[in-house]
């Protein structure tokens, strides 16, 4: 984590900007301070996902992913999650909307299924099965079945009944005929996924994704811990004096 962004200029073009970030999401915790990637690189990459065309926003979104999943703190984790579910999952316009449907298929590769649903991105992923918009049900019904492998029962319950009941709500009564079409798919789909039960594993990529999560959270715990002991010493010693 050794060399800093700082002077080093984001390209002029958001185009160039984001084959840069192509060739370097894996790298960049690596090789700079994700402080100054924050900095330099989430401003431009949101900007890019407001206002780039469609495959330039969906690159973007790809590399906010990317840096939300090798964010070592979790406020820089939580920002950038929470700028993604109020402007593009809540978003008024359905570009954005759409967007944010194919930032949770990345957001479901790259996280565990625990930390989707922590994130609230299942609940907002269902709540776009009543988009005025056609297109974006669409889109939310082709990501459900991926959904519905990350459910596991007791615990989620209410999150199976809830896509059980938007798929045979749009399967049944959608004004378009193709969004009915694809709800019938998505639900012989969806029956045929049976939810995991208790502590039952999804894959050993997902374990592994899991793992990792809770190590960097204790991690982050144990420094926070650290931290506050050693202000408390300092402060005591200053008394002392």
């Amino acid at each position: 984590h050794g060399r800093r962004l700082a002077g080093a200029a984001v390209p002029a073009g958001v185009a160039a900007a984001l084959k840069l970030l192509g060739a370097l999401a894996e790298g960049l915790p690596l090789w700079f301070d994700m402080e100054a990637v924050h900095t330099h690189l989430v401003p431009p990459l949101f900007v890019a996902m407001h206002e780039g065309v469609p495959g330039v926003r969906a690159k973007a979104a790809e590399a906010v992913v990317r840096l939300m999943r090798a964010a070592r703190a979790s406020t820089q984790r939580s920002t950038l999650s929470q700028r993604l579910l109020t402007e593009f999952g809540h978003a008024k316009s359905y570009a954005p909307r759409l967007l944010f449907v194919t930032a949770c298929e990345m957001i479901m590769e790259h996280f565990s299924s625990h930390m989707f649903k922590a994130m609230g991105y299942a609940d907002a992923l269902l709540s776009l099965c009543s988009d005025p918009v056609s297109n974006v049900r669409l889109a939310v019904l082709r990501a459900l079945p991926e959904l519905k492998r990350r459910l596991r029962l007791p615990g989620d319950v209410q999150l199976i009944e809830s896509l059980a009941e938007h798929v045979t709500r749009l399967r049944s009564s959608d004004p378009m005929a193709d969004v009915r079409e694809l709800a019938e798919e998505t639900h012989a789909a969806c029956a045929s996924i049976k939810p995991l039960v208790g502590s039952a594993v999804l894959s050993p990529a997902d374990a592994a994704k899991f793992a990792e999560e809770e190590q960097l959270s204790l991690a982050e715990a144990e420094a926070a811990l650290s931290e506050a002991k050693r202000r408390a010493s300092e402060s005591i010693a200053e008394q002392a004096a």
